[in-house]
This record gives structure tokens, C-alpha cells and sequence, in this order.
């Protein structure tokens, strides 16, 4: 089998110019303006404008000009954007909530770092659209409960030639530095759905080079007192699970400076947090559902080591805990650290530590995670160097592990990578002993080495009938270890386009010989429309051989949302392997009764097995919160259970 050689790939797409970041300068402001939606041009005097969107993929400039306002004082950071539309009765504003799903929706991103640096983890993400619907995802990942995340604020509002927003951003929301002249790195983004456009103010490219978002020099950041408080979110729980029921918990929060923060909990209730599930096609190797307990979510980014295809410390490995400790957080000279221990009396301790050192876009992280469980002791240790240039990274890991069962082991990669927008490309090698085993992480392909590699090219149209166009090839060709011929050796092709009337067709090919079999299958999906996710359907098949035995795939989806605010989402997955059928069907329900209200419930059929809840949830505003669930979110098959959960925020001053 014949393979491009990784000197070809590397070589490919040379040309492409690398624009510098824009400048914003001045901004501040004698008065703060009125935060109402309506942008008013003399309450924002002082402030920064500018306009000359581009679409990010293309750089050409778009139809849908934006105007932005960018001010602050010793309080917060001001913004307003005036956004035009040659078809403003097409906008779609269908998001109302805070803290909710705007993606769907016209509306504009806020990216922001107030430590001055390009690293991606010290970004700040905000979203907004016009009718009140907004999202932040703060740097390092924090609760949404609005008394933990911080009081910011977007108003908007539609006009006759498009929509206005204004945003108020306190300064102690974003984790600041000290007082002082600094200078602050951020951008500003719009999405329009119905044309799938994404355009930008500095272009950072297809690529995403974070290096060219805008630059805002000399912004005097104020003082920020530091929050000298433990806010705790003490929970009960009761009903009938089995047998009538009390239990309780809680929740705490301290920052000890305004860049660290320290989580605490004590018996947390992780029973009631719907699970993410994994489908019933056939895998060779271990896969991991998606992690969504909130003391593991919250500040996740400070402890990822590892790369791709083995993870040091997946918090998915920790069972049911009686207490949990953490600290995350920014720390002066481009250091971040994460810092987390958990236990469970007489059966299970974990403790992970991660710490990374950056260098304007390149870093050095080290990472460990030490447990015992039953007995048995397991430690892995690592280090990773990052290198990011304006076309080129490179990457080299180093992992180790100890474990009391299976001994020592370790895994070494080494990669280079090259992206000019359009082209993408890199190359790998990589061996993984047999005895490598972070029971903590995640590693599930082990006992061999070898190389891999991959060829991309991706392509948003300004015109005609595509919108955009994405295919990778990947290639392998790794030995086991033990000297016992081929790990896994062979190619995949995957394709994807976006037709500028909603449909959307994705294909794929694998062909793989693999240690004892191999696998050559393929299919297609199709979806429409792409452009509006809230009424969508896909449909797609898959077949061929897996393992040397046939195999197919036929799966189906479709989300709806109507006009009283119900939303239903249901999947179907039917899968032949050999003699073996398997099935998972899926439905998803929620209705929103108001900004705050909720019902939400899930249905899952699995292989003849049924399982479904049904629970009413009053959260997302200050103040107290209270869920009632009828069933296990997380059961196999539905269980008699009705359970009452209260959740009261307080605050306790040192």
C-alpha cells in the first residue's frame, strides 16, 4: 500500500499571507453608557469604533457590515454593535435565555483575554443575539449559576435595517491582572445562519492563528478587590428511591487572588446529572462518553495532558466521590496550574496536578496523576513542548506510568504540523508501550509504534452553489512491539460539503489491516437543512467488513422546535455486525415554560432495554433552585424513582 511520504505533505500550500492583528487604542470613558440596546452615539463618546468585517474563511469582505463601540471605565468594559442586513426579516432570533444556545441564531461572538496573552486557555468567549439570548464561556470554565460566574449583561433589540446590542462586562468577571497600563487581546465575530457566514474584525484565518486577534493597548485596568468570601451552594435532596430518601450536600467556591480559583465539594450529587451516551457501533478500541459533572467540567482546560490519542487524566475513570478539592487558575509570567484531589472513603483516592509555561503561542506543560483503588497504586507522569508558528507547529510528548499491576510503561510522540487556511497537513510518530496504563486517563490503543499521518484541505465559496468543502485523508502504518507483524496499517478518506440551498452530504472510506483482521467499510450522510439545526433531519448508511465480518450502520435523526417553545430531538441507530443486531433509539424533549423553567426528559431503547425521566427544573436565575425527577437519568431500564432537589446559594464573608 502507498502512502504520500510526510516530506510531500509537509511541502504542500506554501503561499498565503499572514496579516497582523489590528489595533484598538484609546476607549475610555467619562460616563458610562446606558445599556438598553439602543446605540446611541453620544453615550458611547470616547469609545473605540471601527467597522470592515471580512468572512474569516475567505478574508473577502461580506454583505453584512458591523459597526462595533469598544470603552470601559474603573467599573467594566463596555460594548455595542450595530449590525446591517439587507433582508432583516429573515434574521432568526430564537434564543431568549441567558446562559443559552444562541449558535443557531444572528448573533455576534466577544473574544477576550484581559491577561494580554495569545494563549488559548486565557480566552474568554461571549455570545449574544438581539432578543436577550446569551452564552459565556469564561477562561478556564466556570459555573453558570449566575452568583458563581458574575453579573454581565447584553441587551438588544431588532431595527429596520438589522439589530443592535450593547453589552456591559464588569472587570471582575474576566480575572483581570493588577492595576496598572496593560494591554488587552480580544476580537469580534458575527454569524449569519442563513448563509452559514462567519466574519471577523481582525481576521485570525480558517487556521485560527490566535496571535492575530486585535491588540488593545494601554487600557488602564483598575484595581479589582478581591471577592474575600467561601460562596457555597449547599444542596438536599429527598423522595423515594427504592425508599424514602434524605440526603445532602454541597458546593464551594474561594478565590483566594482573582486569577485562582478553589473549588470544594462534599457529597456531591452526580446521580441526577443526565449522562452522555455512547452509540452501539462496533469499536475495536475503548471510547469515553463525554464528561458533565460540574465539579470535573468546571475548570477542565487546566488539566488536559496528553494530546489526542492518550490522555493522562480523564475524570470520566472517577466513580461516585464523598469529597473533592481543586484550584485552577492564571499565575504571573504565562503560568497556569490545575491542581484536584478527590476521595472516596476506603475505595478510591485520585490526585492530578498539571502546570503549563507559555511562550507567546508555544508552551511547555507537566502534568501527573497519582491514585489507589482496592489496593492497587497506578501514578503517570508527563511532559508535552508545544511550538506554533504562522504556518508551522511541531509538538513532542513524553508519558510514564507505574502501576502496582502492570508495571512501568511509557509513550513518546513527536509531530510536526503545517496550515495555511486551505491546506492542512502533519505528520507523527508514536510508540505506546503495552505496559503504558494511566488508569486515570485515557489510552486505548497500546503496544506498538509507528507513524501517522494526514492531508487536509477545507474551503469556504463567496458564490455558487457551495458553501464549503472539507476532505482529510489519514494514513498508518505501526508495528506491535512484540515483534508480531502489523498493529495497524492503512488509509480512511473523509469528505464533506455544505450546498448553499441547506443540503449537507458527508462521506467516508476506511480500509485497514489491523493485527488479527481488517476492516473495509464506507457510507454517506446527508442533512438538511444545515443552516437551521433547530428543524433538521439527517439521514446516512454505512457497510462493508469490520473485523472480517460484514457490517452495517443505518442511522437517522431529526430536531424540531415549535412555536410554544417545545423542542424534540430523536435519533435512531441500527447496527448488523456478523450475526449480531444492535439498536439504540433516542428521543429528547424540552419545553420551556419560561426563561428559568424548564421540563426535560429523555427516553433511550437499547438492544430491547427501556429506560426514561422526566424532570422540571426552576434554575439559571440568582437565588434558590429547585429540580423535581420522576426516573434515573443514568439507569439502564426505568426505575421508581421521584426525587425533590433544592439547591440555595449562600455567602459567607472573611
Amino acid at each position: 500500500m502507498s502512502f504520500l511520504s510526510p516530506i510531500a505533505m509537509l511541502a504542500i500550500g506554501l503561499g498565503g499571507a499572514i496579516d497582523e492583528p489590528k489595533v484598538i487604542t484609546g476607549g475610555k470613558m467619562e460616563s458610562p453608557p446606558s445599556i438598553d440596546g439602543t446605540v446611541n452615539a453620544a453615550e458611547w463618546s470616547g469609545a473605540f469604533t471601527a467597522e470592515g468585517f471580512v468572512r474569516m474563511s475567505t478574508d473577502a469582505p461580506t454583505k453584512f457590515q458591523t459597526k462595533f463601540f469598544a470603552g470601559y471605565d474603573q467599573e467594566a468594559l463596555y460594548f455595542a454593535f450595530i449590525c446591517t442586513d439587507p433582508q432583516p426579516n429573515l434574521l432568526r432570533m430564537t434564543e431568549y435565555r441567558r446562559q443559552g444556545n444562541v449558535e443557531p441564531d444572528d448573533h455576534i461572538v466577544l473574544l477576550i483575554n484581559a491577561n494580554g496573552t495569545f494563549q488559548e486557555s486565557e480566552f474568554s468567549e461571549f455570545a449574544f443575539n438581539a432578543i436577550g439570548g446569551n452564552n459565556a464561556e469564561l477562561a478556564g470554565g466556570r459555573a453558570d449559576k449566575v452568583e458563581w460566574q458574575g453579573e454581565w449583561q447584553s441587551v438588544g433589540r431588532k431595527t429596520d435595517t438589522g439589530y443592535e446590542i450593547e453589552v456591559r462586562i464588569p472587570w471582575k468577571v474576566l480575572y483581570p491582572p493588577s492595576a496598572g497600563k496593560r494591554r488587552i487581546v480580544l476580537n469580534f465575530g458575527r454569524y449569519v445562519p442563513r448563509e452559514s457566514e462567519f466574519s471577523i474584525w481582525s481576521n485570525i484565518g480558517p487556521q485560527e492563528l490566535m496571535s492575530r486577534n486585535a491588540v488593545w493597548e494601554g487600557v488602564d485596568i483598575p484595581a479589582i478587590p478581591k471577592e474575600n468570601a467561601i460562596q457555597a451552594l449547599p444542596y438536599v435532596v429527598t423522595g423515594y428511591d427504592d425508599k424514602f430518601t434524605v440526603r445532602s450536600g454541597v458546593d464551594f467556591r474561594y478565590l483566594p487572588t482573582n486569577q485562582v480559583t478553589t473549588l470544594g465539594t462534599v457529597n456531591p450529587d452526580f446521580a441526577n446529572i443526565e449522562g452522555a451516551l455512547l452509540g452501539v457501533e462496533f469499536s475495536r478500541f475503548e471510547r469515553l462518553a463525554e464528561e458533565r459533572r460540574p465539579f470535573f467540567v468546571e475548570g477542565a482546560d487546566y488539566f488536559r495532558i496528553g494530546g489526542m490519542s492518550a490522555q493522562l487524566f480523564s475524570p470520566q475513570r472517577i466513580g461516585p466521590i464523598d469529597v473533592g478539592a481543586k484550584a485552577f487558575g492564571i499565575l504571573p509570567n504565562e503560568l497556569d496550574f490545575g491542581a484536584l484531589v478527590t476521595t472516596r472513603a476506603g475505595e478510591e483516592t485520585v490526585g492530578a496536578f498539571r502546570v503549563r509555561k507559555g511562550f507567546g503561542r508555544s508552551s511547555i506543560t507537566a502534568g501527573y496523576v497519582g491514585a489507589e483503588k482496592n489496593g492497587i497504586e497506578n501514578r503517570a507522569m508527563g511532559v508535552q513542548a508545544f511550538l506554533q508558528g504562522p504556518r508551522f507547529f511541531g509538538s513532542a510528548i513524553y508519558n510514564g506510568t507505574d502501576d502496582t499491576e502492570r508495571g512501568a510503561g511509557k509513550r513518546v510522540d513527536l509531530d510536526a504540523g503545517f496550515n495555511d487556511g486551505r491546506w492542512f497537513s502533519g505528520v507523527g510518530w508514536q510508540t505506546i508501550d503495552e505496559n503504558f496504563l494511566p488508569r486515570y486517563g485515557f489510552a486505548p490503543r497500546r503496544g506498538f509504534d509507528g507513524f501517522g499521518s494526514h492531508l487536509g484541505y477545507q474551503a469556504d465559496y463567496n458564490s455558487g452553489p457551495l458553501n464549503s468543502f472539507f476532505s482529510i485523508i489519514e494514513a498508518s502504518d505501526r508495528k506491535r512491539l512484540d515483534g508480531k507483524g502489523i498493529f495497524e496499517r492503512g488509509f480512511s478518506v473523509a469528505s464533506e460539503a455544505e450546498i448553499r440551498n441547506g443540503l449537507a452530504v458527508e462521506a467516508f472510506f476506511a480500509d485497514y489491516d489491523f493485527f488479527d483482521s481488517s476492516d473495509r467499510f464506507g457510507g454517506a450522510e446527508i442533512g438538511f437543512p444545515h443552516t437551521d439545526p433547530y428543524h433538521q433531519f439527517s439521514v446516512g448508511y454505512f457497510g462493508g467488513t469490520v473485523a472480517d465480518q460484514n457490517y452495517s450502520e443505518i442511522v437517522a435523526s431529526a430536531r424540531w422546535r415549535f412555536p410554544n417553545r417545545l423542542t424534540i430531538a430523536a435519533s435512531s441507530q441500527l447496527v448488523g455486525f456478523g450475526n449480531d443486531d444492535s439498536s439504540q433509539h433516542v428521543i429528547g424533549l424540552s419545553f420551556e415554560l419560561s426563561q428559568f423553567q424548564s421540563i426535560v426528559g429523555r427516553i433511550v431503547v437499547e438492544d430491547g432495554s427501556t429506560n426514561w425521566y422526566l424532570s422540571y427544573r426552576h434554575s439559571g436565575n440568582k437565588g434558590l433552585e429547585y429540580f423535581v425527577i420522576l426516573g434515573d437519568p443514568n439507569a439502564d431500564s426505568f426505575q421508581d424513582r421521584l426525587i425533590i432537589k433544592l439547591v440555595a446559594p449562600v455567602s459567607f464573608r472573611l
